[in-house]
């Protein structure tokens, strides 16, 4: 017997067994299921909306819902047209809770067992759930406009089951649907109704999405007479914001024939400022003024644009500085004059691209997170303020984070969670990271720092070549880069590999030229200033490399700003420093693109 525990559906299970001698029966064993709905009416709560049919728009509309004594109600009113865009369905809570329920037991049976030579082939049912053309949705979201979107909140019905609610119709032409919900302990109810909103003259405005300074439009004006009488209208038409101008006549007059529609033309400008402004247009007509007003912005035809500009002067001196704005939108430009000692400061172009989340590949996540370790320094050297300083320090231990996640058994890392191939520059670079942010005190497991300052000892125990492209079209067989970048982080780790250092020292046509300089800087952070002083190139000229994007990721500026970050560690007052920092600040300056390497080296250099 079904009872009020069987709610919403109950299934009924049927099992055939063939019997043993029956041989011209295909099958063993048969399973059947069917569906039975259990239902109680009373469940179900009967909704009713009690509303005009048709209104007026900007008016004050009083609703009633229907339903039980002591539920709860909601009422909810919104332009139809939007809702049949997306085919949306007037919510049904009582069809929600009492759908059907999947059956939740799983047949099974021994028979397979018992006679093995019967296979029932298994087979499944499923969807791809074709293409569902009815989810589909407006391809040009006008957020201008506004949707007329109303919802009650929640009343409780009155003793005879009633509530009402009361709402203003803002200025609209159209269709609202009403929808309500109703529920109360165990049962459920909805019910909808429509609302058709119509003035007697019905004003549309044709205006693109947007203007830019100096377009200009011509604005149709469609006036609908909705009644049974002819009428003669008066249409006009203003603005509230400076940025737009009326090029014709503000008045014109059209016949309007009873059920018919007449229209008018206007033409607008826009001035060459930005701003948001509304038009409103007024149409007098059958003893009354009908009015319709359109919000559009006059924004600037291209995007935010930034021009940055650096130099020196003498001290003592005085110079008058232009700052270009006649190029810019007159009530759309700022700037800003910054005066610092520092070279630092005409970076201020690439600062932007500092604090930023650490995305990507493990060599990315480094490149983000490293010149970090040193923001706040440079955020009060431009005067930029505090509010980015805690979301570098986040960035940083995010960083470690994922440093940490990506570390194979032997100490390396992978540029991508999941990986097993290991990255020899990018474990260097991760071990010179983490020492810098310890130092700058941030928290970093031994275990971490210990396991991969041996994978990089282990690393240098072999002596292999590779191809060095340089000066564009000339190449030569040295030590990987990453062997004098791993010598000098060792050094600043103390533990220095002082054999593999020399042997580099005696073979010195094996480095690159930036090799040459880490290596030194590995002596001279070791205590040994006599062979950095032997090993230090006179000056950073006569090889200039060729980009690359793998490997080391070496390219002319990178090689000089990691030479140039190391030597001012070492020998802060070196003669070199001074040109050295004029090549990479003027190459900087000069390159529209530059490498995660090349940005993140420039900054901890200068």
């Amino acid at each position: 017997k079904l009872n009020a525990e069987h709610v919403p559906n109950a299934y009924i299970t049927a099992t055939l067994v063939k019997p043993h001698e029956s041989a011209d029966i295909p099958l063993t064993v048969a399973h059947g299921f069917q569906n039975m709905m259990v239902e109680e009416k009373d469940r179900k709560i009967p909704v009713e909306i009690v509303a005009s049919k048709t209104v007026r728009s900007k008016t004050k509309q009083k609703v009633k819902v229907k339903a039980i004594a002591g539920s709860y109600v909601t009422l909810a009113a919104v332009d139809n047209g939007v809702l049949q865009v997306t085919d949306f369905k007037t919510p049904d809570p009582y069809g929600y809770f009492y759908q059907k329920k999947a059956l939740q037991v799983s047949a099974f049976d021994l028979y397979p067992l018992l006679f093995a030579e019967i296979r029932a082939k298994m087979s499944s049912t499923g969807g791809d759930g074709s293409m569902d053309m009815e989810k589909r949705v407006n391809p040009m979201p006008a957020k201008r406009i506004k949707v007329v979107s109303y919802w009650s909140g929640i009343a409780k019905a009155n003793g005879s089951g009633e509530a009402s609610f009361e709402f203003d119709v803002p200025q609209f032409s159209g269709e609202l649907r009403l929808m309500a919900i109703s529920y109360k302990g165990n049962r459920f109810g909805a019910g909808e109704n429509t609302m058709t909103v119509a003035d007697p003259i019905v004003i549309s405005s044709a205006l693109p999405r947007f203007l830019s300074p100096g377009d200009t439009v011509n604005m149709p004006v469609t006036i609908s007479n909705t009644t049974a009488k002819a009428a003669n209208v008066t249409a006009s038409i203003s603005v509230d914001n400076g940025a737009i101008k009326v090029l014709s006549g503000n008045n014109q007059t059209v016949q309007l024939n009873a059920k018919s529609e007449g229209r008018a033309y206007f033409s607008l400008v826009a001035d060459p400022k930005i701003g948001v402004g509304n038009i409103t247009v007024t149409v007098n007509g059958l003893g009354e003024k009908f009015t319709d007003v359109t919000e559009i912005s006059v924004r600037p035809p291209s995007t935010l644009q930034k021009v940055t500009g650096a130099g020196s002067i003498t001290g003592g001196s005085s110079q008058k500085i232009a700052i270009g704005i006649s190029d810019f939108i007159p009530n759309s430009v700022n700037y800003q004059l910054v005066v610092s000692r520092s070279p630092a400061l005409q970076l201020a172009e690439q600062l932007r691209y500092l604090v930023q989340y650490p995305y990507g590949c493990t060599e990315q996540t480094i490149s983000a997170a490293f010149p970090q370790l040193y923001y706040g320094d440079m955020a009060d050297l431009m005067k930029l303020g505090d509010r980015n300083k805690i979301s570098a320090n986040n960035n940083i231990i995010e960083a470690i984070r994922k440093i940490k996640m990506r570390q194979l058994y032997n100490g390396a890392l992978t540029l991508w969670d999941g990986e097993g191939k290991e990255e020899w520059w990018t474990t260097v670079y991760a071990a010179h990271f983490l020492l810098e942010a310890r130092r700058a005190g941030f928290d970093v497991d031994n275990s971490l720092m210990e396991t991969m300052l041996n994978y990089i000892s282990n690393k240098l125990k072999n002596r292999e070549l590779i191809t060095y492209y340089y000066n564009r079209d000339q190449n030569k067989k040295i030590a990987p880069k990453e062997v004098a970048y791993g010598l000098y982080v060792l050094a600043l780790a103390n533990r220095g590999n002082i054999p593999a250092m020399n042997y580099y020292k005696a073979n010195p046509s094996l480095l690159a030229l930036d090799s040459r300089y880490l290596l030194s800087a590995a002596y001279a952070t070791a205590g040994d200033r006599k062979s950095f002083a032997a090993m230090l190139p006179a000056a950073f000229a006569g090889e200039e490399s060729v980009p690359q994007t793998g490997g080391s990721f070496y390219s002319d500026i990178r090689d000089e700003a990691i030479s140039l970050n190391a030597l001012i560690d070492v020998d802060p007052n070196n003669a070199q420093i001074g040109t050295m920092l004029k090549h990479v600040s003027e190459k900087l300056k000069s390159r529209s693109w530059l490498s995660t390497q090349e940005r993140a080296f420039a900054f901890l250099a200068i």
